[in-house]
């Protein structure tokens, strides 16, 4: 219905410019002005009355997104890269992050999220041309007054006009804490590696076993129908991380050797004590062989 009334109002404003260019010089009058003045008035009013329901259309689909976001674990912030004074952040961060919009600027509470230590840092690092993917990170909640865990992905796009940065926040508590099961319920190490064996072998392929101290590591499979790196294989960590990389696509070998380069991971645990990295890579390097997989290194500390 809307498409009919604009293309309505756009055929209607042709006419009256056909009309006048034609007949405005050949007759004067008050009958042609009137007719001029009612096609012109004709012609606003549609307008109006599309931009009218434009708005009352909108309404209702603002709010089944709201509902939605309700029920959701991700905050969404859109920016617009062009005039970033224009940003939406959906209703939701107050209940998800205890962030409260009518207390905080939409620029402060960008700040809080994106000025988490390990996502500062690697945001610097980003090529902006690429979908940006956080470690789950540790996230203090004012509203609930709890540690909690979140995960940031950001993307930019074009259209024709402006440039945009989506940016979603994700609660990832209970990934993190189905995740580190084994570290809580686990007394000791041997515990811990039933535990582990459990649980990842329904959630992950393969686990790559390192220490960090003594530079050696293990490659286990849990399920046989795709060796990505390979046969399993023990021994010196720096050693079999160059066997690894050669079943890495070409365009994610330099991510993956920094990510699991062993001054890489002493850093990070020095730094960030046991928060996880997760990254994403590519393995083989034909088209048809191209495989996504995403790996989560997680530190335990005995």
């Amino acid at each position: 219905m809307k498409k009919d009334k604009l293309k309505y109002f756009i055929m209607l404003f042709i006419l009256v410019l056909v009309y006048l260019y034609f007949n405005i010089s050949k007759y004067n009058g008050i009958i042609n002005t009137l007719t001029v003045i009612v096609i012109i008035l004709l012609c606003l009013y549609i307008l109006i009355d599309i931009l009218i329901n434009n708005s009352k259309n909108l309404k209702p689909k603002n709010k089944l997104f709201n509902s939605i976001m309700e029920i959701s674990d991700t905050v969404y912030i859109l920016i617009d890269l062009s005039n970033p004074n224009y940003t939406y952040i959906s209703d939701n961060v107050k209940n998800i992050l205890g962030l409260d919009t009518s207390k905080l600027s939409n620029n402060d509470i960008i700040d809080k999220i994106l000025n988490i230590p390990i996502i500062k840092d690697e945001i610097k690092k980003w090529n902006k041309s690429s979908e940006y993917v956080s470690e789950m990170v540790k996230y203090y909640n004012p509203k609930y007054n709890y540690n909690m865990w979140i995960r940031v992905k950001i993307i930019n796009y074009k259209d024709d006009y402006k440039e945009y940065q989506v940016i979603q926040v994700i609660d990832a508590t209970k990934e993190y804490d189905r995740q580190h099961l084994l570290i809580k319920q686990a007394s000791n190490i041997k515990a811990r590696e039933s535990q582990l064996n459990q649980i990842t072998s329904s959630s992950y392929d393969f686990q790559i076993n390192i220490n960090i101290e003594s530079n050696s590591c293990d490659l286990k499979y849990f399920k046989m129908d795709k060796l990505y790196f390979g046969d399993e294989k023990r021994g010196n960590y720096t050693d079999l991380l160059s066997s690894f990389s050669n079943y890495i696509n070409d365009s994610d070998k330099d991510l993956f050797n920094e990510k699991l380069s062993l001054n890489n991971l002493k850093e990070h645990f020095i730094k960030y004590e046991l928060d996880s990295i997760t990254f994403r890579y590519r393995v083989g390097n034909k088209i048809k062989n191209n495989e996504w997989l995403e790996s989560t290194i997680f530190f335990i500390s005995n």
